[in-house]
């Protein structure tokens, strides 16, 4: 049951003003702790024996997260994400399951929802401060680059450091132009 309900959830936020409305009420802060405590207790019971990607259990996780990843892509939700605390606090339970997550096929669809709402994430400045605070986010990165089997996982993972670094190199230069104008 509560994966077909997630599951419906889950196709009614690809569209921006369904989530637009979700964000409006005031129990989405509950609706993201769930997220976070649902996965946490996922992989701690699970460990590195994941259900297969075809199981209930792992398709409510990948609901959630799906849903979580919608919220991300819209704008009005990356700066929600960024400023609740509950946004805040998932997302750094994100950077934190990405480097623990188990690196079996079972888990790269988790992977990949995880990557692509870090990515949209810091397409938002106060997203983007959130996920750079992470200690050695990019040491993280580059080892999932090279550990990482699914090829999608590995092209989100470059698209993230990717976008970033160049995201990084401008601010320094906009920092060293105004700088040098004075």
């Amino acid at each position: 049951m509560g994966y077909a309900c997630c599951s419906l959830l889950w196709r009614v936020s690809q569209q921006e003003q369904a989530v637009e409305a979700m964000l409006a009420k005031s129990n989405v802060g509950e609706f993201l702790e769930l997220v976070g405590s649902t996965l946490q207790s996922y992989l701690s019971t699970y460990n590195d024996e994941l259900p297969s990607e075809g199981s209930e259990e792992t398709q409510f996780i990948l609901s959630l997260c799906g849903t979580v990843t919608n919220i991300a892509a819209s704008a009005y939700g990356r700066d929600y994400l960024a400023k609740k605390s509950e946004g805040q606090t998932l997302i750094n339970l994100y950077c934190t399951t990405i480097s623990k997550a188990p690196m079996e096929p079972s888990c790269a669809k988790l992977r990949n929802f995880i990557l692509m709402t870090l990515y949209n994430i810091s397409l938002n400045q106060r997203g983007l401060q959130l996920v750079s605070m992470q200690p050695n986010m990019l040491g993280i990165l580059s080892w999932l680059l090279q550990e990482e089997t699914d090829m999608w996982n590995k092209l989100n993972t470059l698209r993230y450091i990717t976008f970033n670094s160049n995201v990084t190199t401008i601010v320094v230069l906009i920092q060293v132009d105004t700088i040098n104008s004075y």
